[in-house]
């Protein structure tokens, strides 16, 4: 017979600095110790020695990202400030090159920006926020969430129970909890993507993984162009049902003015109360450009109401969200 060998394992909650750290020394008081001390006697008596090793932890505080105030500004004060700067820059009534019309835009947002930071208050980090919570224990926080409740939830005795207890409208609810698609408890998630190959329905793929719904959303979002152009070869339109006449300041006016004033897309986008150099977008307009820059788009995906499967592609639709100058040309478009 070989030697006898014996693992305690538990949550004990005593305090010591035999396994403890020294940056808790706030947790060896006299009486944590005393409570420690039935614990050291058994481990001295058995001869046991601790298996595991000192759990070291990174923290990573968050930064928090201050945001200018819009609704707390001085507009009156802000106007001048504003003011005063854009009448040193040079101004035109139209720009007759690409280089001098990003310039021009370069030259309103560094000023917009600059008079931001030196009138507008900025928000700061919240007493109540736990700085310490990176993402990396937020995700393992749910998923011990997750698994604590799906021990509760899923027992078989409990399930049966709560239904025989069922009366009149609640068996909706019961509905609602079996087609309701599979999520954490806390927020909307891409399930996993279905297609079935050739119509099939035996036949299945998934996208299980955010790299593969990504590639299907793409696809199910922006197809590619088409190799044979479907157009043929002499083809006869007919007459425009309008004339086109270049961008307006009132066009743009009356755009910009059904845009929400102290709203920014994002914390380092020019809110669009301060969106009025009407003479950069009709320039733009006229040299039919549109800057690099404002092509990037931040494409969120929203589920599209009432569908009954959101397994499958089609059942998502996206949205642009563009920031800073080019809000008011995209809303005078659409």
């Amino acid at each position: 017979m070989g030697t006898l060998r014996y693992i305690w394992a538990g949550d004990f909650n005593r305090h010591h600095p035999l396994w403890d750290k020294l940056c808790n020394q706030h947790l060896f008081t006299s009486k944590n110790l005393d409570l420690a001390q039935p614990l050291l006697d058994l481990l001295a008596r058995y001869g046991m020695a601790m298996a595991l090793p000192f759990l070291e932890l990174e923290h990573t505080l968050l930064e928090h990202v201050p945001t200018p105030l819009y609704k707390k500004i001085h507009w009156e004060d802000y106007r001048n400030r504003l003011l005063k700067t854009l009448i040193g820059l040079e101004r035109r009534d139209s720009y007759d090159t690409v280089e001098s019309v990003m310039d021009a835009i370069r030259a309103v947002e560094d000023t917009v920006w600059t008079t931001t930071k030196a009138v507008a208050k900025f928000s700061k980090p919240s007493p109540h926020v736990k700085r310490w919570y990176t993402e990396e224990m937020r995700d393992l926080r749910r998923v011990h969430t997750h698994l604590e409740r799906s021990t509760v939830r899923h027992t078989t005795h409990h399930w049966v129970e709560w239904q025989e207890k069922l009366l009149g409208s609640l068996v909706w609810d019961v509905h609602k909890f079996l087609s309701a698609t599979l999520s954490d408890g806390s927020a909307s998630r891409i399930p996993t993507l279905v297609k079935c190959q050739g119509g099939r329905q035996d036949i299945v793929t998934m996208a299980e993984t955010d790299e593969e719904k990504c590639a299907w959303l793409r696809t199910e979002f922006f197809p590619p162009r088409m190799t044979v152009s479907s157009v043929p070869p002499d083809p006869v339109f007919p007459p425009p049902a309008w004339e086109w006449k270049p961008v307006s300041d009132d066009l743009l006016h009356r755009a910009a003015e059904k845009m929400k004033p102290y709203k920014a897309t994002f914390p380092e986008s020019i809110p669009n109360c301060v969106i009025k150099q009407w003479p950069i977008f009709r320039s733009l307009d006229k040299l039919n450009h549109f800057p690099d820059d404002w092509s990037e788009l931040r494409i969120p995906v929203l589920r599209k109401p009432g569908k009954p499967d959101y397994n499958v592609p089609g059942a998502h639709q996206p949205i642009a969200l563009t920031e800073g100058l080019p809000r008011p040309m995209s809303r005078q478009c659409f």
